[in-house]
């Protein structure tokens, strides 16, 4: 019954979406994209096919509707788990098997939301060539297209997006690995239900079902790679095969007086290596060992529980009738460092960059950056010596704390003024100034002559009074006081 529910909102949902495409249609704006990937596989896999979009900005309503090859792919009937890995956009998206060849998923929110370009927002998870027969009738291909008539996307506003459809495919894998299967000890293995006959070939990614049987009296341990190391402590596990020939072995070994698993643990996994661990009867001695690695030091063994269990990085644990893990813990030495700053003075001359704390001999790329009007003169110490005259450079830091500070000076700009025509009066005020500074020019005219204006270097009137103020800029200027003759 809870499925017909899921069904009938499904539908409803469609259909109020439908009604508003037909209520807007007309509207547009900058198209998105969506895009079905093209994926290999293995028959009887599960396979993702990401499903990622473009353009989706501001984006406030979706539903997209797309049709498979249901002899080639199929869904999970029993979890309904068709999408996953939904972008956490759009994680409250709803979706839906429509029917066996027809999956929609549908998205609202009342505010917009933002997508990034080219980002996944979907995994489509459907099983490939489930079964073979049908599988191989349409030679293990199936195109997966989006239902375009059913698909759109509305932006802020209800504005209509035109999509486009990058369609995708699932086909076959070709490369298949082989994988052999050995018995050590008194036992037998089986595969997928059948005893082990011979090589198995398998694709990459295909997952094979393995089951170690023990002979009476004895007990299966673990299952190994060809080079000895545990792959599973499982007699029955699902193998996933990579891409490469592979060998398995089942162990099998005496049953023994019951035993219980010594697990060891480092933390963190790169602060040291332990040894010891294992299966031991209660009561007997394990000798475990943690070693840390360069710039990690030992700092205890805790159970579980937290409880700390020794001090000594090497010490002799007595079994309980219980599993038991063991944590080593290490800390990273931390080296010293001394702290690196930096001053500018004065302080509006300039900013300073690189500061911070060093090791003894590690390089700081220091650095400083005048302000308008100012320029860098030399980097000095707080004895006053000189280091470097370079605004940038690499200190060597030393084992001490230390203070540079980056000297900068104003810049002296200057003012001409021109008196025009010349000798038709005086002008006084013009000379060098700092960016800020208040200049005051004066045109006096000689007899004979009476002052018109000021202008600039374009022959652009600045001033028509005599007495011209202005705030200095961070530039060389040139200023002309323009006289006439008196009744002209």
């Amino acid at each position: 019954m809870k499925q017909s529910y899921i069904v009938t909102a499904v539908i409803v949902m469609s259909t109020l979406m439908g009604v508003l495409v037909n209520q807007l249609h007309g509207a547009s704006q900058s198209s998105a994209t969506i895009t079905i990937e093209n994926r290999e596989a293995t028959p009887g896999t599960l396979v993702d096919i990401s499903v990622s979009g473009t353009g989706f900005h501001d984006i406030i309503i979706f539903e997209f509707w797309m049709v498979f090859n249901s002899d080639v792919l199929t869904g999970d009937e029993v979890l309904k788990d068709y999408i996953s890995n939904l972008h956490p956009v759009i994680s409250n998206a709803q979706f839906n098997l429509v029917n066996d060849s027809v999956i929609g998923i549908n998205w609202f929110r009342l505010s917009p939301r933002n997508i990034e370009d080219g980002a996944k927002l979907f995994d489509l998870r459907l099983t490939y060539c489930d079964d073979t027969g049908s599988c191989a009738q349409h030679d293990g291909f199936s195109e997966i297209r989006f239902l375009e008539e059913n698909s759109f996307l509305f932006r802020e506003g209800l504005v209509e997006t035109p999509l486009i459809f990058n369609h995708g495919s699932v086909y076959g894998a070709e490369d298949q690995n082989s994988l052999t299967l050995i018995v050590a000890g008194s036992g037998s293995v089986y595969v997928g239900g059948q005893p082990y006959s011979g090589t198995i070939e398998a694709g990459a990614g295909c997952v094979i079902d393995l089951n170690a049987v023990a002979n009476e009296g004895h007990q299966f341990v673990h299952w190994s790679d060809g080079n000895g190391y545990v792959v599973s402590t499982d007699d029955q596990f699902s193998y996933t095969m990579p891409a490469a020939d592979v060998t398995l072995v089942a162990n099998f070994a005496e049953i023994t007086p019951e035993t219980y698993p010594l697990t060891l643990v480092p933390n963190p996994a790169a602060g040291g290596t332990v040894t010891g661990g294992g299966h031991f009867e209660e009561g007997e001695e394990a000798a475990v060992s943690a070693i840390p690695n360069e710039g990690y030091e030992f700092l205890h063994w805790i159970n579980t529980g937290g409880t700390v269990v020794s001090t000594d990085d090497q010490f002799s644990y007595t079994m309980p009738a219980a599993d038991v893990t063991l944590v080593a813990n290490f800390a990273e030495i931390t080296p010293e460092t001394y702290l690196l700053t930096l001053v500018p003075n004065p302080a509006a001359g300039g900013t300073v960059t690189g500061g911070g704390h060093f090791e003894e001999g590690e390089e700081a790329a220091v650095s400083a950056i005048p302000k308008e009007g100012y320029e860098f003169l030399h980097w000095i110490n707080t004895g006053g010596t000189v280091v470097s005259t370079d605004d940038q450079f690499s200190y060597t830091m030393p084992a001490a704390d230390v203070t540079l500070v980056a000297n900068f000076e104003l810049v002296a700009f200057v003012v001409d003024a021109l008196s025009e025509p010349e000798g038709a009066g005086t002008i006084t005020g013009d000379g060098s100034y700092n960016i800020g500074d208040a200049v005051v020019l004066v045109a006096v005219p000689v007899e004979g002559y009476h002052f018109v204006n000021w202008t600039c270097e374009k022959g652009e009137e600045v001033c028509s009074e005599a007495v011209y103020q202005f705030t200095m800029p961070a530039d060389d200027i040139l200023r002309t006081a323009n006289f006439a003759l008196t009744g002209y």
